[in-house]
This record gives C-alpha cells, structure tokens and sequence, in this order.
C-alpha cells in the first residue's frame, strides 16, 4: 500500500491534484451557522431597504418560490376557529365598539428549502391601531413549511368596526412588509359583514 501512494505522489501530474481535491474538500464542510438554516432567505429592494408590497385582498402575492394568498378578510361577531389553535386558553368575547376580524390565509412554498411561516407575523390596521392575533382563536401554530407544501391559517383579531381593513405581514425571511387591503367575505359563511 505504501509504495502504491509513493508511486501516485511521484507522479508530477497526480499530487498536485490531490492537494486542490483536499482543499476544495475542507473549504466544502464548513460548518457555519448561516449556512445550516433551513429557512429561505428572500431579500428585495435596493441597498438592502426594506420593501412594501401592496396587493388587494383575494389576489395572491409571490415572494420568491413563496405564494401567500388572502382569500376573506371580514368582520364578524361569531368567528370561525381553526381545528388547532395557538393556545387553547379561555376564549373571551369583544367588548362594545368591538369586532372580530378574521383573515383566512394560505401560504405555498414551491421552493427547494423549508419556509418559516408564524402567524405571529401577521398584523392587523383596523381604524388608525394595529391589533395583534388572538391565539385562541387563531392557527396553527408556527411551522417550517417543508419545499411543495402549503398551509392554511385561520387568523382572528379584535377591533372596532370600520369600513377600512390591512392586513400586513412581515416574516423573518423577507425584508419588507406584504400589505393586503380590502374586506373581502368568504363564501357560505354566516355572520360576516
């Protein structure tokens, strides 16, 4: 064995490509932080600014290999709830003034690597305020959307009755802000407005 690697080292051709072989390999198993993220990372807008995008309730947006489709955003005294909620704590109703505001949402990676989705990310403008989602009323949790998944969340918050609805969302993975605006009624369901 041994005379066998000094006769493929002798040769002038052979070493030096064994060493380029040794080098592209150590350089090829780093094990930096960055690169063992399972999330995509999808930057837009120029100088690393952050970027808004303004679409309307019902119409889809792509965000890389990222689709996120608002289908209703209404305002409703008896919301839906989803099959799994983020917390399954006491449900409390809305007080006077108050509604429920509701967002169904699907989210499609067509992307190779996993997604993030949190619905956490999600805000809602109702008058001039933001109101943050109601976890027991909303879901599912937090999930790593795996490539040719998707997901559908049910999304409920609290607010005054008003004519003007946004919906934004922020993930992590995105720099910017996707705003849906409009109020758009799901099909079949009673009790919205």
């Amino acid at each position: 064995m041994a005379s066998l690697v000094r006769r493929l080292c002798g040769a002038p051709f052979i070493l030096p490509v064994v060493v380029v072989l040794l080098a592209l390999g150590f350089t090829g198993c780093s094990s930096d932080d960055a690169n063992d993220s399972a999330q995509s990372t999808l930057t837009t807008g120029g100088g690393g600014r952050a970027t808004e995008v303004v679409v309307e309730i019902g119409e889809a947006v792509e965000l890389g290999d990222v689709t996120i489709h608002v289908t209703a955003l209404y305002q409703t005294l008896v919301p839906l709830l989803p099959s799994f909620p983020i917390s399954a704590g006491p449900r409390s109703g809305v007080v006077e003034g108050q509604v429920f505001c509701q967002a169904l949402v699907r989210v499609d990676n067509r992307g190779s690597e996993a997604v993030r989705v949190d619905p956490m990310d999600f805000t809602l403008i109702a008058g001039s305020a933001g109101h943050s989602i109601d976890p027991s009323r909303s879901g599912p949790v937090a999930r790593s959307l795996l490539p040719g998944a998707s997901l559908d969340f049910v999304l409920t918050f609290r607010g005054p009755e008003t004519d003007e609805l946004e919906l934004r969302y922020s993930p992590k993975w995105f720099n910017g802000t996707v705003v849906f605006r409009g109020i758009l009624s799901p099909a079949g369901v009673v009790g919205s407005s």
